[in-house]
C-alpha cells in the first residue's frame, strides 16, 4: 500500500487496536500554508431537519445495516466529502500522510513527526503518531471476482454456451458526442460479444426475463487488471433511457423500484470509516463502513485497485455502484471474500500460526477516484467519459452591489461535489456569458457581473455537472447603473405633497379623498393629462402638508372629485379660501355623481373627444392605476364599470359614443370586468376591444403597460396593495409619458423586471416610503 494511501484503524468487535495519538506543539495556522482547506466540525444535531427528506426506506436499511442514526448518515456524508480534500490539501503541502478515517464526522490523519502533525492539527483534522494497524488481514483470505457467466439479471449478454450476469454500473456520457453509455466492472466486459439486453427481475437473484437491448461493448474500453477493473457499454438501444440513480431494491432485497431511487450527484473519493451502500441484482441494497481504500486485491492471479468495505456482494452483483451519503459515486462493484453467500460474522478469528483473520464477507470495489493517484474509472475515462448526475437548480443567496450597482449573483448549489460548475446566462441569450467553478467542499459560487451595461438584465444560473449533466435554470435579474430614487413623505398626503412638487408649470389641481379610492381613479389619468397634479386630502380637514403643495402650485382652478361625502364642505371652503387668496379669480368646484361610477362618467366625459379609452373595475383599484398612466399618456379617459354586471350600462355606452372611441382596452380578467361587458361594447360600431390582463394584479399591471409603451427611460413603481400613493403618482406618470407597475411590497415581481429590462428602463422612482416599499425593492430585487 502506498505510503500517501488511506487507511483505516477502526476495528472489528473483539480485535483491540492501539494507536499512539500525537501530542502536537501548538498548531501552524492553517492559512499559512497555501492552499490547505480546513476541516469544519459536522454536528449531527445540525442534520436534524434534513432528515425528513430521506426516504423511509432508507431509514430502515440505515437501521438495520449499520449503528447511525439519520442525522449522523448526513453529517458523515457531508464530512466525507470535506475530508477528502483536506487530506489531498496536507498531501499536496508536502506532507507524507502515513494514513486518514472517519471517525464519525472527525478527520483523523496518521504522519509521523510533530512538525506534519502541528500542519494536520490546524486543518481543524486530530493528528495520530505512525502508520496505522489495518481492520482486516488480507493475506488470509481470497477474494473472487463476483462476475457469473451465465444466469444472472441486471445486464446480460450470451455467447454460445452461456448467459453472463453483471450489474449497470454508472449510467454516463461519451465527452465528444454525448451518446449515452455506462460503466460497469471490465472483467464483465473483456470477452464480451453482441449486445448487452436489460435483464427484467422483480427481487434481486431472482431468475428474470430478458428485456430490450442496451447496445455493444463499446471498442477499447475494457480495462482488467495491473490494478483496473472497469469497462464502458453503449446504452443507445431504441427506447433506452439512461436514469442518473442507483436503485434501492426496496432498501434491501425487494422490488427494484419498491423505495425510491438514490440519486447520483457526482463522484468523490473514498476515505476510510465513512459508510457506503452499493446496489447489485444479485443482493440488492445494502450499506457498511469502508475499511480500506487503494487497496491492491490479487483476484486469481490478477490486480485491482480496491475500496474494500464489510458487506456482502455476490456473484452478479459485479458492474454495480458504490454510492456515498449525498449521492456521491464511490465505485464500482469487483469482487467479494465470500462468493458462496453472505456472512456478517466480523469475529477476529487465528490461524494456526496466530495470524489474525476476519470471517465476514468483503466486498471490494474499483474506485471512481483515487486520492492516492492509483487506478481509477476517472484515470482511465477522463477525457473520453463521464458519469451522469442528477443536478440540483442553483439556489441564489444574495447579490453584492457597489454603489448602487450589483457586482456579483452569489450562491450555493445543493449536493455538489467535484466538477461541478455553473454557467451563467444573461437577457435571454443563448451563449454563457460566464462560467464558474463551485466548491466542492460548501457548493458556493459567485459570478461578477460588472461588465453588464447600464440597465435591468435577467439572467439564467444552470448548475453543471461535468459536459452533460445540468439541472434546471434558477433566473433573477440584476441592475447596472441604475438610478433609483423615493418619492415619500412621513404620511400619505404629505407623499402625496411631494409628488406633486415633480410638476411644474400646472394650472391646475384636482383634489380626492386620500381615505377612499373610487373618485380618484379616473380623475388620475384627466389630471396627467392636463398637466395638473392629483393631490390627496383627509375628508373633514385639509392637511397643511397639502395646503402648501396647493399655495405652491398656484392654480387657477381646483377640482374637487366627490361630494360632500367624499370631500366636506368645509374642506372645499378652506380650498377656496386658500386659492382666491392667492389670485382672486381663481375657481373652485366640485365633480361629483351619485356614485362612483357617475362620478366616474362626469370626469371622463371632460376629455371632450377621445379614439381611445380604458375600461376598468370600479371595485378595485389595481388595474385602473396602472391604466391611469398609460392613459394619461395618452389623453384618454379611465372609465369606472361594475365589472360584475352582465352587460354594459346605457351611460356608458353613451359616452363611449360621446367621445368617439373606436379603441378600448380592459384591463383585468373576466372575473374583473365581465365577459358580458366586452361583448356589449365590442358590438359597438367601429369599436375593437382589447382585454390586458395577468393572473394577477402585478402581471395585470405589466400587460397594461407593456401594451403601452414599447420604450421608457422612467418608471415608477407602487405598492399593488394600497392605492394612496399610486393615485397621486399615476397622474405624475402620465404627465411624464412612463409606465406606473404595482408591485409587491417587498419584492419586484419578475414579470415586471423584464418589462422595464425590455423598455431599456434606466431610471426607477418608488412612491412611498420603506415601510411602503422596502429595501429590497429600492434594490430592485426579484421576488
Amino acid at each position: 500500500m502506498s505510503a500517501v494511501g488511506l487507511r483505516a484503524v477502526a476495528v472489528p468487535a473483539g480485535l483491540a487496536l492501539v494507536v499512539a495519538t500525537f501530542l502536537a506543539p501548538t498548531p501552524a495556522l492553517a492559512d499559512e500554508v497555501p492552499g490547505l482547506e480546513h476541516m469544519p466540525v459536522y454536528d449531527a444535531a445540525d442534520f436534524v431537519d434534513d432528515v425528513a427528506d430521506l426516504p423511509t426506506d432508507l431509514l430502515a436499511a440505515l437501521e438495520r445495516d449499520t449503528d447511525l442514526t439519520p442525522e449522523q448518515y448526513l453529517a458523515q456524508g457531508a464530512a466525507a466529502v470535506v475530508a477528502v480534500e483536506v487530506v489531498d490539501s496536507i498531501e499536496a503541502s508536502g506532507v507524507e500522510v502515513l494514513g486518514s478515517r472517519l471517525e464519525g464526522t472527525e478527520l483523523v490523519v496518521n504522519v509521523d513527526s510533530l512538525e506534519d502533525a502541528s500542519l494536520v492539527e490546524s486543518t481543524g483534522a486530530t493528528a495520530e503518531f505512525g502508520e496505522p494497524d489495518p481492520l482486516w488481514q488480507p493475506a488470509t483470505q481470497t477474494p473472487e471476482f463476483a462476475a457469473d457467466l451465465y444466469d444472472g439479471q441486471g445486464w446480460i449478454w450470451q455467447d454460445s454456451q452461456y448467459r453472463h450476469q453483471c450489474s449497470v454500473g454508472f449510467t454516463g456520457y461519451l465527452l465528444s458526442t454525448g451518446a449515452p453509455q455506462f460503466a460497469t466492472a471490465g472483467h464483465c466486459t473483456a470477452d464480451m460479444t453482441g449486445n448487452a439486453f436489460i435483464f427484467n427481475q422483480t427481487s434481486p437473484g431472482q431468475v428474470g426475463t430478458v428485456g430490450a437491448t442496451i447496445g455493444a461493448q463499446v471498442p477499447g474500453t475494457s480495462v482488467f487488471g495491473s490494478g483496473n477493473d472497469v469497462g464502458r457499454i453503449s446504452s443507445g438501444g431504441s427506447g433506452i433511457v439512461q436514469k442518473s440513480s442507483a436503485l434501492t431494491w426496496g432498501m434491501g432485497s425487494g422490488a427494484p423500484l419498491s423505495s425510491t431511487p438514490d440519486l447520483v450527484t457526482g463522484r468523490s473519493a473514498a476515505i476510510e470509516g465513512q459508510t457506503t451502500c452499493k446496489s447489485g441484482s444479485r443482493t440488492g441494497w445494502a450499506c457498511g463502513p469502508i475499511v480500506d481504500v487503494d487497496y491492491t486485491a490479487s483476484v486469481d492471479g490478477v490486480q485491482v485497485n480496491s475500496i474494500v468495505a464489510a458487506l456482502c456482494v455476490l456473484p452478479g452483483d459485479s458492474g454495480g455502484i458504490a454510492i456515498a451519503p449525498g449521492g456521491k459515486g464511490l465505485g464500482i462493484t469487483s469482487w467479494t471474500t465470500t462468493p458462496g453467500g453472505c456472512n456478517k460474522d466480523y469475529t477476529v478469528y487465528y490461524d494456526n500460526q496466530g495470524h489474525p483473520y476476519v470471517n465476514g464477507s468483503y466486498a471490494g470495489f474499483f474506485p471512481l477516484v483515487s486520492s492516492a493517484g492509483g487506478p481509477s474509472v476517472t484515470q482511465n475515462y477522463s477525457s473520453t467519459w463521464e458519469i451522469a448526475a442528477t443536478v440540483a437548480p442553483p439556489t441564489v443567496t444574495s447579490i453584492s452591489a457597489s454603489g448602487g450597482s450589483d457586482t456579483a449573483i452569489n450562491g450555493s448549489v445543493p449536493g455538489a461535489g467535484v466538477d461541478y460548475r455553473v454557467d451563467l446566462y444573461v437577457d435571454g441569450s443563448s451563449s454563457v456569458f460566464s462560467t464558474v467553478n463551485v466548491s466542492a467542499s460548501t457548493g458556493s459560487w459567485s459570478v461578477n457581473v460588472s461588465s453588464l451595461p447600464t440597465g435591468i438584465h435577467s439572467f439564467s444560473a444552470v448548475a453543471r455537472y461535468g459536459t452533460y449533466s445540468t439541472s434546471s435554470p434558477t433566473t433573477g435579474f440584476v441592475k447596472r447603473g441604475m438610478t433609483v430614487d423615493r418619492i415619500f413623505g412621513a404620511n400619505r398626503y404629505e407623499t402625496s405633497a411631494a409628488i406633486a412638487s415633480r410638476f411644474s408649470g400646472s394650472n391646475t389641481v384636482y383634489l380626492a379623498n386620500g381615505q377612499k379610492y373610487p373618485d380618484a381613479l379616473s380623475a388620475a389619468s384627466l389630471a396627467g393629462a392636463s398637466n395638473a397634479p392629483l393631490l390627496l386630502t383627509e375628508p373633514g380637514v385639509l392637511p397643511q402638508s397639502i395646503r402648501d403643495a396647493i399655495a405652491a402650485v398656484q392654480p387657477d382652478k381646483v377640482v374637487i372629485l366627490g361630494g360632500p361625502d367624499s370631500i366636506s364642505d368645509s374642506v372645499f371652503d378652506s380650498v377656496r379660501s386658500l386659492v382666491q387668496g392667492l389670485d382672486s379669480s381663481a375657481t373652485v368646484e366640485r365633480v361629483a355623481g351619485a356614485n362612483r361610477y357617475a362620478t366616474s362618467l362626469l370626469v371622463s366625459s371632460r376629455f371632450g373627444t377621445s379614439t381611445k379609452a380604458y375600461v376598468a373595475t370600479g371595485e378595485n383599484f389595481p388595474d385602473a392605476l396602472s391604466a391611469a398612466a398609460a392613459a394619461g399618456d395618452v389623453s384618454a379617459p379611465v372609465i369606472l364599470v361594475n365589472g360584475t354586471a352582465p352587460t354594459l350600462d346605457t351611460a356608458t355606452r353613451n359616452l363611449l359614443v360621446q367621445l368617439g372611441v373606436t379603441d378600448v382596452r380592459i384591463t383585468g380578467s373576466s372575473l374583473s370586468v365581465s365577459t358580458g361587458i366586452a361583448n356589449a361594447i365590442d358590438a359597438i360600431p367601429n369599436v375593437s376591444v382589447q382585454r390586458l390582463e395577468g393572473v394577477n394584479r402585478y402581471v395585470t399591471s405589466v400587460a397594461i403597460n407593456q401594451n403601452a409603451f414599447s420604450s421608457s427611460t422612467s418608471a415608477y413603481l407602487a405598492v399593488g396593495t394600497g392605492f394612496a400613493d399610486a393615485l397621486s403618482g399615476a397622474a405624475l406618470a402620465g404627465q411624464q409619458g412612463v409606465p406606473l407597475f404595482v408591485v409587491r411590497n417587498n419584492c419586484v415581481p419578475p414579470e415586471t423586471l423584464a418589462a422595464m429590462r425590455t423598455m431599456g428602463v434606466t431610471t426607477v422612482h418608488l412612491l412611498g416610503s420603506s415601510s411602503t416599499l422596502d429595501a429590497s425593492v429600492f434594490a430592485l430585487r426579484s421576488c
